[in-house]
């Protein structure tokens, strides 16, 4: 037997560990491939016991596969197909029915109907079991199942049209039995089998394949095969359409009982690829189902994929045919605890609990340079290896110049602003957020000249030479990976030589967040691991928002916590009617002059859409809207709740507007009045309250956009008032909203409010002896713009009148003047007879 010799010291123990970790590895695949039960041969799987095959072999001649001819069992021995009834609540026999003549006469059917249907059959091979409506779609295929004796079942759970020849249960069977698991030392197949998916709606054909990437808190989807067989086959971890493998696996493998219909196969293959269960497709063998897209479907509706994103702890969810994505950075939402002090060692830690330190990095670092006080990232948080914090990261360094008078100023202004907790020490402060310690080192004098480097979505300052500093800081192996030296019992202190190169054994094997699953040099294999931390789509404010939107709204801001940026692919922002969830207006934000991305907000225009007063209306984001890269885009908004907004009556509001300002003008010209004027100065609002008011409305770009599109037309209205006082001055008032109010008061009795656009604000005084009185006109209220059957009506209308005085013309020159010359001989020919 062969031995193996570990040499002392510390390249014994490298390679001690290395050995330790792919024994473990080893086992783990081994013990989840051997829990199939006891595996038979090849030979005895393809023969039964009184040695009829159970599929005939095929051959391939004359550019065709031909099956040869051989003693074999019928299929019907081999084969069950399980079927989900429980949505025929009405024709339940006819359905059955249906189904029975669609699929072979001698084929075991096991069905699942509702306890509605009363159908009781009397063949043999129809099974019926009925099921209450409040049975999970989980709990209604495990049961059906579990009432299978053949050894291979077709699970269908979608509507199929197609007749099930024998043909088609050959090649699953064959394709199944010939299938070898070339991954492992077992020679046995024990997957599933699917085939090709032909639209019974669109006429669409797909190979149906798809592959998971599931790691590090994440989960990409990607249409194709990295994998293919001799027999044609592709190796596959989802597909569509019906489901083909061994009884035993189904039952070894259950569907979950607690999540929705439309979720079980997404959650079913997932639960296939953490075990080391492959799918196996094949093209030739075609279904023709309802859709093609079911997974699409699912996975666009992020209030349906949250339940399954939080068994799994996904943190972000990308499925690349459609560019569909779902970010969920709320860690408790997702059921995630950030524990980076005891997890750290072991694991990498979740997205949304490392946007948290990022985006307290940044904050920090920001907050002191408002006040004047320079700062610079140290220590680990220097060793920017991936462009950001580590994803093995237990807190953030900084080191701060000292002393300063602002230095209190920042620590309660972040208590305040942010509500962190903080602990003082001799030669530190401690900023605690929620999840993360961020130690602040003070130090009297800092180095003037500072250097930039990349750092989540931004850039923060350092040391001048960064890399002198990390070398000299941390020596040999620098850029080799390390975990904390806390986790290191024989290590004192942070300015010890770290052990680079080895990541401890992870006491799950095959996590995805396993620190061990990466590799210990090298960032470019990392970087794709970590890609949904670089940026943060933290929404801080939409403007406007809510109720009470005005008629005129056109202008629009978003601010988020990172930085914003124009997409290089077509992505679109959509404004949705809520009645009808039909789309009115879209902007092609990769193209359209309608679109200003400044720092964290993205500004956008809509061209005088006429809204509706009273409805309700909801903005949606494609992926890429906010911010794109390299490495992410920001992640789709479907939901119609994201951005709800409902238009109100506009001019009731400009009315009260103008009694304000009209009631303010008088009281200011009371001498009595004690007023402070800073108490009229508008609060300061949030960035992007600033930069939406700052933008004028006059650089707003022209409706002729190819970039947006829907129904844009312009509405010119004005509202003028007069009332009747005595006053011996004039004042007048241009205030900036989303109209504008003049307010002018001449001499003695007459006010005058007129609603115009406008972006200044200027009041003038001065003093007249004219008097003039005038009474109160009942208000004009602004008119929609014509729509086009308005429009259609009021050109006939035009057209008829028309019709109706040419018609006149006529009578009047031709039938009127006629009956006189008639009444003229009458009068004639009486005078004659007189």
């Amino acid at each position: 037997m062969p031995t193996c010799v570990i040499p002392n010291g510390s390249k014994g123990k490298l390679l001690l560990t290395k050995l330790k970790k792919e024994i473990a590895h080893a086992l783990h695949a081994v013990e989840q491939r051997n829990n199939v039960g006891e595996l038979k041969t090849v030979k005895d799987t393809v023969k039964s016991e009184d040695q009829h095959q159970i599929v005939c072999d095929e051959i391939y001649t004359n550019q065709k596969f031909v099956v040869q001819s051989c003693n074999r069992k019928p299929v019907d021995h081999e084969v069950s197909i399980v079927i989900d009834g429980t949505s025929w609540s009405n024709d339940c026999k006819k359905h059955i029915n249906y189904h029975r003549k669609m699929f072979l006469k001698d084929i075991k059917l096991i069905i699942g109907v509702s306890n509605l249907c009363n159908e009781k059959r009397s063949d043999n091979n129809i099974l019926l079991k009925q099921f209450i409506s409040a049975e999970s779609q989980g709990t209604i295929w495990n049961d059906l199942i579990d009432l299978v004796q053949t050894s291979f079942l077709l699970l269908i759970y979608d509507g199929i049209y197609f007749e099930l020849k024998n043909e088609i249960l050959d090649d699953l069977l064959r394709n199944y039995l010939s299938t070898k698991d070339g991954l492992t030392r077992f020679p046995l197949f024990n997957g599933f089998v699917l085939g090709s998916v032909h639209s019974h709606r669109s006429n669409h054909w797909t190979l149906n394949c798809y592959q998971y990437l599931y790691e590090t808190y994440q989960l990409i989807i990607d249409r194709g095969y990295y994998h293919s067989n001799e027999d044609g086959s592709l190796r596959c971890t989802y597909g569509d359409g019906p489901i083909f493998g061994r009884t035993q696996q189904f039952k070894q493998y259950p569907f979950d009982k607690n999540l929705l219909k439309n979720l079980i196969i997404l959650d079913w293959t997932l639960l296939l690829k953490t075990n080391g269960i492959s799918i196996i497709t094949n093209p030739h063998v075609m279904y023709t189902i309802n859709d093609v897209s079911l997974l699409k479907t699912i996975i666009q509706n992020r209030s349906l994929v949250l339940e399954f994103c939080k068994k799994w702890q996904i943190n972000y969810l990308n499925y690349k045919p459609s560019r569909i994505s779902h970010r969920f950075d709320d860690c408790e939402e997702m059921n995630i605890k950030c524990n980076a002090r005891t997890n750290a060692r072991t694991y990498i830690s979740a997205q949304c609990c490392l946007n948290e330190l990022i985006i307290a990095i940044q904050r920090v670092l920001k907050m002191h340079k408002q006040y004047g006080i320079k700062c610079l990232v140290d220590s680990g948080t220097a060793l920017v290896k991936f462009d950001s914090v580590l994803p093995w990261e237990i807190d953030g360094d900084i080191l701060c110049e000292f002393p300063s008078a602002n230095t209190t100023l920042v620590i309660q202004e972040l208590l305040s602003k942010y509500s962190y907790k903080t602990q003082q020490f001799d030669y530190r402060q401690v900023i605690r957020t929620k999840y993360w310690d961020i130690e602040i080192y003070y130090q009297v004098l800092l180095r003037t000249n500072l250097s930039l480097i990349r750092f989540g979505n931004g850039w923060i300052p350092t040391f001048d030479n960064p890399g002198k500093y990390i070398r000299d800081r941390y020596g040999p192996s620098v850029y080799r990976h390390a975990i904390s030296w806390r986790f290191d019992a024989q290590t004192k202190h942070s300015f010890e030589q770290y052990k680079t190169g080895v990541f401890p054994l992870c006491p799950e094997p095959g996590h995805h967040s396993c620190l061990d699953l990466l590799p210990t040099d090298g960032n470019i294999q990392i970087k794709h691991k970590i890609n949904s931390i670089v940026n943060s789509q933290r929404i801080i404010s939409k403007i406007p928002d809510g109720d009470n939107i005005d008629i005129n709204q056109q202008k629009w801001a978003c601010e988020i916590e990172g930085q914003v940026n124009r997409p290089k692919f077509h992505s679109f922002i959509k404004f949705i009617r809520s009645w009808t969830n039909n789309t009115i207006y879209t902007i092609d934000v990769s193209q359209s002059q309608n679109v200003t991305y400044q720092d964290n907000t993205l500004i956008f225009y809509t061209n005088d859409v006429p809204w509706t007063k009273g409805e309700q209306y909801y903005i949606l984001f494609d992926e890429g809207v906010l911010y794109s890269n390299e490495r992410q885009n920001s992640t789709v908004q479907l939901d119609e709740n994201f951005w709800k907004f409902q238009v109100s009556n506009v001019q009731a509001r400009d009315l009260d507007i103008a009694k304000n300002i009209f009631d303010s003008t008088e009281s200011s010209n009371d001498p009595t009045s004690t007023s402070d004027p800073s108490d009229n100065q508008p609060a300061s609002g949030s960035v992007a309250h600033n930069i939406y008011e700052s933008t004028s409305p006059t650089s707003l770009p022209g409706s002729s956009d190819d970039g947006a599109t829907g129904t844009s037309t312009t509405n010119t209205s004005a509202l003028t008032t007069t009332t009747s006082t005595e006053t011996t001055s004039t004042t007048q008032v241009i205030i900036t909203t989303s109209t504008t109010i003049e307010i002018g008061t001449n001499t003695s009795t007459t006010t005058q409010v007129i609603i115009t656009t406008s972006t200044t604000i200027e009041v003038g005084t001065n003093t007249s002896t004219t008097t003039q009185s005038s009474s109160i006109p009942p208000p004009k209220q602004g008119e929609r713009p014509p729509t086009k059957a308005a429009q259609l009506g009021m050109g006939l209308g035009i057209v008829f009148c028309a019709l109706i005085i040419a018609g006149e013309i006529i009578f009047f020159k031709f039938f009127y003047h006629g009956a006189q010359s008639m009444r003229s001989v009458h009068y004639r020919m009486s005078s004659a007879y007189d």
